[in-house]
């Protein structure tokens, strides 16, 4: 599994840094996202800066039955094997303009990095589900970003696609940024 982080976390930092303008939102609280869905996969990295050390904003990040009342696609998410604190499984249960979609992740947390892929001895009904959470400290904050990557079983209309790459993260983000400064 740390193959899976080095590789997530590689891919991260292939990624386009920031430029001086989306520094200039990040700090006015905005949340920035960099999303391509040109291809088979659809492709998210979306950022936020949070009033909060990097210690106690990873309980804010990793409560995931907290998303279920703030994302409205949420049906259900339930842990259904912990390995150890640093390691678990959860299963998914979501729909989406009209597609029902359930899915299994492996989550593994090294350093400042949480990641996750699908669990391939669980039925999904995605073919690629993968990605990371990482808090870095910067300016007295914390720099949290979401990468995702997901590819569908079935068709999916490209604007669902471009909405689940786009609006769904900036959402994710933007409301765990007011969860965790609540807190």
């Amino acid at each position: 599994m740390l193959r899976v982080v080095v590789a997530l976390v590689s891919l991260a930092l292939a990624a386009a840094p920031l430029s001086e303008d989306e520094w200039v939102e990040l700090r006015a609280g905005e949340v920035v996202v960099h999303a391509d869905t040109s291809g088979a996969d659809t492709i998210s990295t979306g950022y936020v800066l949070v009033d909060k050390p990097s210690s106690p904003l990873w309980g804010d990040v990793l409560d995931l039955r907290a998303r279920i009342p703030e994302n409205g696609t949420l049906r259900d998410i339930t842990e259904y094997r912990r390995v150890s604190p640093y390691e678990w499984y959860v299963a998914v249960d979501m729909e989406v303009f009209g597609f029902d979609v359930r899915f299994t992740n492996h989550w593994t947390c090294k350093d400042n990095t949480c990641a996750y892929t699908l669990d391939p001895a669980q039925p999904n009904d995605l073919a690629l589900c993968d990605g990371y959470f990482k808090i870095d400290d910067v300016e007295g904050k914390s720099l949290l970003t979401y990468y995702s990557r997901s590819r569908h079983e079935v068709s999916v209309p490209g604007w669902v696609r471009r909405w689940l790459a786009i609006d769904a993260v900036r959402n994710l983000l933007r409301k765990m940024k007011t969860r965790a400064e609540r807190r």
